[in-house]
């Protein structure tokens, strides 16, 4: 008996991992670095799979962002960067915070105690980063006809690399800048909550059940550019009763071993 179940169990293990895609861009559909692109950071395909991890000079945390041509993007005054993901970003209703999409830029807090780690008073962020381009977001489901999302700055939430940082979790969207005040490293990771940063998107707002093309455009006569690294689709968080397979296995296994 065990043995058919537990070949089950394995045979539909299998299956789902060759199902799962990646969750991150794998593709550029077209990239205008505009008018004046932050240096040499022009190559779109940059902002292609996984965030960056290490930047050069250690793990990358909000402390420590991604920056290099290798890295990031740059996206100029009248650019755009369109990216595809290799399968749809479902409106899942079990991704943490309803939390579908996320857009991973290059910013991160000062260290007002050097190199400690310590954001201090985070206006400080503010006053630095606000004058970043804002992007223009949209989603497609065929990179065809657009929806938009919204205007804004993708600053928040900076990457965090650390081990366990999870890039297909959000970090929740209730928290705002000031809860992140006199904070150390120690203190950003748990306000996180396990999610590796960036900027979240719910699929609600433009009534879509799923999405496989994202474009960025920098429309603001300000003339900064901003900086991207990477796109992911949230994991969603199995309800309980999907557990229950795994538990069967365990059961069956457990009666085999007490034969």
């Amino acid at each position: 008996m065990c043995s058919r179940v537990c070949a089950a169990m394995a045979a539909g293990a299998v299956g789902s991992s060759v199902a799962i895609a990646s969750p991150f861009a794998s593709s550029v559909v077209s990239y205008d670095a505009g008018s004046n692109p932050d240096g040499s950071p022009n190559d779109g395909t940059q902002a292609l799979g996984a965030p960056t991890a290490d930047n050069g000079f250690g793990t990358v945390t909000p402390f420590n962002p991604a920056f290099d041509s290798a890295d990031v993007v740059s996206v100029g005054f009248g650019g755009h960067l369109t990216v595809a993901f290799d399968h749809r970003v479902e409106n899942d209703a079990l991704n943490p915070f309803g939390v579908d999409l996320l857009i991973f830029a290059n910013e991160g807090f000062v260290d007002q105690d050097f190199p400690n780690g310590f954001t201090g008073d985070t206006t400080l962020f503010r006053e630095l980063f606000s004058p970043e381009a804002a992007a223009t977001i949209e989603v497609s489901q065929d990179g065809v006809d657009w929806h938009f999302v919204t205007t804004s700055y993708i600053d928040l939430w900076p990457t965090l690399a650390t081990p366990g940082a999870d890039f297909t979790r959000p970090v929740d969207p209730t928290l705002t800048i000031d809860d992140f005040d006199n904070s150390f490293l120690s203190g950003i990771e748990s306000l996180y909550g396990g999610s590796g940063g960036g900027f979240g998107i719910d699929l609600d707002d433009v009534a879509l059940d799923w999405i496989q093309y994202v474009r960025l455009t920098n429309e603001d006569d300000s003339l900064f550019a901003f900086e991207v690294d990477a796109f992911s689709d949230v994991a969603a968080v199995p309800a309980p009763s999907t557990l229950l397979p795994a538990s069967l296995f365990v059961l069956a296994f457990s009666s085999r071993r007490r034969r």
